[in-house]
């Protein structure tokens, strides 16, 4: 059985009938439901804007390297998701404001854009799907285009891995995460790429990854692992919260 993703319990088509008077707070208006995820599922699209706050590492998932942002350090607990499910960072991964929509393949019917079947619309608030029987809301229109380029950036994020495994680009390394006010935290088990590496391409190697546009996702993630005690902070803080 193929594991399902992060924060989904069912993928199920949306079903005008059914789902005719469903209305939804989606990932980018309340993250309550990653509060629970210390790393997330990240896309080439968004390393340039999330590298300066949310460190970028890549896990291994289904046997291969997969991008990640790390948002805490301990595993279960995200330092980044408030109290109100409010995100406390200026970039939002992508991955949660998708939520609850993905793009599922129907037997027949090939690709469509699905819900988690476990979704519950809220008791208020909320954005409705339909306009009337026939038609599409407006917020569903610009959900469906949002599952779509999610789906096109995750090619994307697919050819970037591939060429850094291709060249062996990519080491293991431990994170030493020394919070302000907080008792420091030991990350193992992480991939990250290796500039020794990178520096020993020879020029036909480096000039291919330029070419793709591969060179400033590489610097992109490099840089975002400064961002380490930004997350260690934020998790000391969320603690003392608690606490209180």
């Amino acid at each position: 059985m193929t594991a399902l993703p992060l924060f989904y319990s069912s993928i199920a088509v949306l079903d005008r009938a059914k789902n005719r008077e469903m209305r939804v707070i989606d990932g980018g208006k309340s993250a309550k439901f990653a509060c629970g995820a210390h790393l997330i599922p990240a896309v080439v699209d968004e390393f340039f804007t999330a590298c300066h706050e949310l460190p970028i590492v890549f896990v291994m998932s289904d046997g291969r390297p997969s991008p990640v942002f790390v948002v805490g350090v301990e595993t279960g607990r995200n330092a980044l998701v408030d109290a109100d499910g409010k995100w406390r960072t200026r970039h939002i991964p992508a991955y949660v404001r998708r939520y609850p929509f993905i793009l599922g393949n129907v037997e027949g019917a090939g690709s469509l854009v699905c819900i988690d079947g476990g979704y519950e619309t809220p008791e208020t608030g909320g954005e409705p799907l339909f306009a009337d029987e026939s038609a599409n809301s407006e917020y569903l229109d610009a959900a469906i285009r949002f599952v779509n380029s999610y789906a096109e950036a995750s090619r994307r994020t697919d050819l970037f891995v591939k060429a850094l495994t291709d060249h062996d680009l990519l080491q293991t390394i431990t994170v030493d995460v020394k919070p302000r006010g907080g008792s420091q935290v030991v990350l193992h088990g992480l991939l990250s790429i290796d500039e020794a590496k990178l520096a020993a391409l020879d020029d036909e190697a480096f000039l291919a990854l330029r070419k793709d546009g591969m060179i400033p996702l590489i610097y992109s993630q490099l840089l975002s692992l400064a961002a380490f005690s930004n997350i260690g902070d934020m998790t000391a803080e969320t603690a003392r919260a608690s606490a209180a």
